[in-house]
């Protein structure tokens, strides 16, 4: 099928078919890199990649144009969780962004971006009904482009994730009054792996089981996870406020800090006391077929 001008999907049955999509995902990545190609380690993020999701891959849908990979969608078999087959897509554009500078861009979805990805979950939802399956799911915590999909091909919010709570001036926060009062301390991480212009900031929390590390890439700072055990929701909103406080001393030219919560009470009521705001409500989309 094609989508858009010189654009071709197809779906592959390989069971070997998203192995070779990778390994030619991270050729276009050594490319790209060029001279630094040999300083930098891309078996990680191939790793990464393989343990994304251990789910038998039903199909995938490829996208090219003129032979070039634009990106593909991986059609994964329904679990216990995934109230049917789940659709990941990968835009190879974005990746090699992502693994050159160690976050996602966060960059508006593009015209051309969207109808990629609508070709792409189209063909995977195709494959899917002629399957004898009922329903697709899909989501994408890091951009906009699950929303935009599922506008166009009319699917719905099905199950809520999570948020993307942010703080999109960090010259401006201030903690708001009533925290309790935390100790911190800046743990020691080995950088040399990092991307070029990329950096981390960890804190521990004195006294508790709690860790907040921001990756940082120019103005930006982004907290995957904030790894916590039986750690009060105050002290969390306190701790966040002590990483704000270490990026403004570290990194005086980073603005926004983004906070991932997946389905997390705790982390949830904290970024809340800590005054931050939602900049995404993260959902599974479900299309009946």
């Amino acid at each position: 099928m094609s989508a858009g001008l010189g654009v071709q999907v197809v779906v592959e049955t390989d069971p070997e078919a998203e192995e070779r999509l990778v390994e030619e995902l991270f050729t276009a990545v050594l490319a790209d890199i060029g001279a630094d190609a040999e300083d930098h380690d891309v078996e990680d993020e191939d790793e990464d990649l393989e343990e994304d999701d251990e789910r038998v891959v039903l199909a995938v849908a490829v996208a090219r144009a003129e032979g070039k990979l634009l990106g593909w969608a991986s059609l994964l078999g329904p679990d216990e969780e995934d109230p049917g087959p789940t659709v990941q897509w990968l835009l190879l554009s974005r990746e090699i962004e992502r693994i050159k500078t160690g976050m996602y861009d966060e960059h508006p979805a593009t015209p051309e971006e969207i109808e990629l990805l609508v070709a792409l979950t189209k063909a995977a939802a195709d494959h899917a009904r002629e399957a004898g399956n009922e329903a697709i799911v899909w989501s994408d915590p890091m951009a906009d482009l699950d929303a935009h999909v599922a506008e166009a091909l009319g699917a719905s919010p099905d199950e809520e994730l999570g948020h993307i709570w942010a703080f999109e001036d960090l010259a401006a926060v201030a903690a708001p009054a009533g925290l309790p009062a935390v100790r911190t301390q800046v743990a020691t991480e080995p950088t040399e792996n990092l991307p070029d212009g990329t950096d981390v900031i960890t804190i521990d929390v004195v006294d508790t089981d709690a860790e907040l590390s921001a990756l940082i890439k120019g103005n930006r700072a982004m907290v995957e996870e904030i790894i916590h055990h039986d750690t009060e929701p105050e002290v969390l909103a306190a701790a966040i406020h002590d990483l704000v406080g270490k990026i403004r001393e570290l990194n005086p030219d980073v603005r926004t800090l983004r906070v991932h919560e997946y389905d997390d009470e705790d982390v949830e009521e904290a970024a809340e006391l800590a005054g931050m705001t939602v900049a995404k409500q993260l959902h599974f989309y479900r299309l009946d077929l």
